[in-house]
């Protein structure tokens, strides 16, 4: 009698489980909305296709102000259906400085308008909104767009790369709105050279200061150009990485289409034969009218600027370490009269038998450039623009003496180091260490100089 009991509680046991048509189906169903959820959540600002309407969420500088106050930028952007706009606009203002509203820089932007201003709004959008939404509207959290028109003006944050402050906003933003599609526009100025110098538009530290010069304010126009270059190669070498589309002011102003002109000309004056532009930075009335049309059109159709990825420079924001007798595959090193693909590598030195460098002198400078075959087209480095310190490791067959390193773009010398030897000098690793005398920014070449033979290893940079 057991046996056979035992035999039913099996047969029962087996039987409970039947697969059903309908499980099937549930399944299918399960991976269909897994699917959806991967989908939303992957979805990437870079996508093809217009801008989606419903609230947009706006970050800009006195640019934004102008399209505000000249340009009709609420009224044009709620008529196409980016509604309710929400435009927080604050002349002077970046990323980290605040401009004219003391402490409102673009990051406390993010946290002032993280809010529900519904209660006592008296914007007949935002009142709309509010009443078909159970009287709630976040500017930030409820944005189906949120666009960013920042990067012309300086950083009070020095300690960071324009590269690392793009990621700390977009960061923030994200945590508050994931799913927003996100647009960076980059940047039209400086422009008109005389006008910028003359009116003194972008030289505002010295207003006031009654011994500045000429010279002062053309020396402060192309530090500004300079910053305004690395910013913009900022913004089209991070729009994949950081997954935003980008509006070009640039674009619409000059006429240049990318990757065209790549940096601001090099040029005395780039005429403006619209007028658009007024003091080389900010734009007339029928310009800011002009641009804010055009902004909602590229909204509208989705005909966002692509990055010319092929021809933007290695972006180095992080320390850097090349070893010169097997240097990385996105650096070419080698010696004037002696090597095309490389340095002359020396084995054995006195009673180090393993030891490998490079046999460098001043009339055999070692040179580092970018190497085109590893990056189609890459032409340049791009640092971020901040002094760095820089380490030559060598061995060295006479007192050591300092090695000049000089970091240049298109055979002008950027900034230079003297790098000098510490204290210990043992046989094994000499370490030459210096400060570049000016911040480093774009280059195309590193030379290292010695002036009595020495035996180069390696090349160290660290941004500061």
């Amino acid at each position: 009698m057991a046996t056979k009991t035992k035999s039913r509680i099996n047969q029962s046991q087996q039987s409970t489980f039947h697969f059903r048509w309908w499980m099937a189906l549930s399944l299918v169903v399960l991976i269909a909305i897994i699917g959806l959820v991967v989908l939303r959540f992957s979805k990437a600002s870079t996508a093809d296709g217009p801008a989606p309407t419903g609230p947009i969420y706006w970050i800009g500088d006195s640019l934004s102000t102008g399209f505000l106050l000249s340009g009709g930028l609420r009224e044009k952007l709620e008529t196409a259906g980016y509604s309710p706009a929400f435009v927080n606009a604050n002349p002077g203002r970046s990323i980290t400085q605040a401009g004219f509203t003391p402490g409102v820089n673009a990051l406390n932007a993010v946290d002032a308008d993280n809010k529900n201003v519904c209660v006592n709004s008296i914007v007949a959008s935002i009142k709309v909104y509010c009443a078909n939404h159970n009287n709630s509207y976040n500017p930030v959290k409820d944005a189906k767009t949120i666009v960013l028109f920042i990067g012309t003006n300086p950083e009070t944050d020095q300690t960071k790369s324009f590269t690392q402050l793009q990621q700390e906003l977009l960061t923030k933003l994200r945590a508050v709105n994931p799913d927003a599609r996100y647009v960076w526009a980059d940047i039209a100025a400086p422009g008109n050279y005389a006008q910028s110098i003359s009116q003194d538009s972008l030289n505002f530290a010295h207003l006031g200061n009654p011994n500045t010069t000429t010279q002062d304010l053309i020396n402060a126009f192309n530090d500004t150009r300079k910053r305004l270059s690395i910013n913009q190669l900022a913004i089209y070498a991070n729009a994949i990485k950081f997954n935003y589309n980008i509006i070009s002011q640039y674009k619409f102003f000059w006429q240049d289409k990318f990757p065209t002109l790549l940096q601001f000309p090099q040029i005395d004056d780039q005429k403006d034969t619209q007028g658009f532009i007024v003091d080389g930075t900010h734009y007339s009335a029928t310009g800011s009218d002009k641009l804010t049309t055009y902004i909602v059109n590229v909204l509208q159709t989705g005909s966002f600027t692509k990055p010319p990825v092929a021809i933007i420079p290695f972006d180095i924001t992080q320390q850097v370490k090349i070893d010169l007798t097997n240097p990385p595959e996105y650096v070419l090193v080698n010696q004037p009269g002696i090597s095309d693909t490389g340095c002359e590598q020396q084995n054995g030195f006195k009673t180090n038998k393993n030891f490998k460098g490079c046999k460098v002198t001043s009339a055999a400078p070692l040179v580092l450039k970018p190497n085109p075959a590893f990056k189609a087209n890459a032409q340049s480095f791009m640092f971020p623009d901040t002094r760095a310190s820089i380490c030559v490791g060598s061995i060295s067959t006479d007192k050591t003496q300092p090695i000049t390193i000089t970091f240049s773009l298109k055979g002008k010398i950027v900034t230079k180091v003297q790098a000098n030897y510490g204290p210990n000098n043992d046989l094994a690793g000499i370490v030459a260490c210096g400060i570049t005398d000016k911040p480093l920014g774009e280059i195309d070449t590193i030379t290292i100089i010695s002036p009595v033979l020495a035996y180069m290893t390696s090349i160290a940079l660290v941004v500061k």
